[in-house]
């Protein structure tokens, strides 16, 4: 157990990772290391709660998911300037062959509870979580350099904060 306020932010240091390789100039350096302090003020200093091995878990875990950010973000450049959407086509088809055995049972059950309210959301899901941001992701990996893109990521949480805010959530 890895308070998700500790789990998230370290998710972030995989775009922070791209951005610090791959910038190119004093500002885009300064840029991830504001992000970088981002990251670390968002996660706390102290890893507390749950047992040591549960937090253990967790911190794997969340850097893992840092890799396969950084990995989105480097792959996705390359599959960017390849000049066509057929890589990301393939891309999703073998990301939801992968993860269908994971997601499979409980959506048959959601489908079996309420077939149509479920199909119309897992029809919603998959265009607008799924297929419409992975290509406006791979048009802005081909319109702006991956360490630009991963300032623009780690913004994520402050995005988050002030809708939060606006809407009254926070």
């Amino acid at each position: 157990n890895l308070a998700m306020g500790i789990a998230v932010p370290i998710q972030f240091l995989g775009p922070v990772a791209v951005g610090a390789i791959t910038g190119k100039n004093w500002k885009q350096r300064v840029a991830i290391l504001v992000a970088a302090v981002g990251v670390a003020l968002l996660a706390g200093l102290s890893l507390s709660g749950g047992s040591s091995d549960t937090v253990v878990i967790g911190l794997i875990a969340s850097f893992v998911a840092a890799l396969a950010w950084a990995g989105y973000i480097v792959f996705g450049n390359k599959m960017a300037h390849s000049g066509s959407l057929d890589s990301l086509s393939l891309a999703i088809t073998f990301a939801a062959v992968v993860m269908a055995p994971f997601v499979a049972p409980s959506a048959i059950q959601q489908v079996t509870i309420d077939p149509g309210n479920s199909v119309w959301r897992i029809v919603q899901f998959t265009i607008l979580a799924s297929v419409i941001a992975a290509v406006l992701d791979q048009i802005m990996l081909k319109t702006i350099d991956p360490n630009v893109f991963s300032v623009l990521l780690a913004l994520y949480p402050v995005i988050s904060l002030i809708i939060g805010l606006f809407f009254g959530q926070i």
